[in-house]
């Protein structure tokens, strides 16, 4: 089994409440968001320490997840 770092969970309320704020749309591309096909993203990268990421629900968006497997561990900007 592989052994994989858990991240914080995103409390369902506030994943709602990105749908709803995002109307629907991946956050990076604009496209509409398929459930099957979607991820929640860090904004800011855990992996960049430097920029003092946070882990909590703030630094959350919905992207699609291919979107986000190209994406990495880059930032927006």
């Amino acid at each position: 089994m592989e052994n994989r770092k858990r991240h914080p969970v995103v409390p369902m309320e506030h994943i709602r409440g990105l749908v709803v704020a995002q109307g629907g749309r991946c956050a990076i591309t604009g496209l509409p968001l398929d459930p099957r096909e979607v991820n929640a993203d860090h904004i800011v990268p855990l992996s960049r320490k430097e920029l003092l990421p946070s882990k909590g629900p703030e630094n959350v968006w919905l992207v699609h997840k291919k979107i986000n497997a190209m994406k990495g561990g880059l930032t927006y900007d």
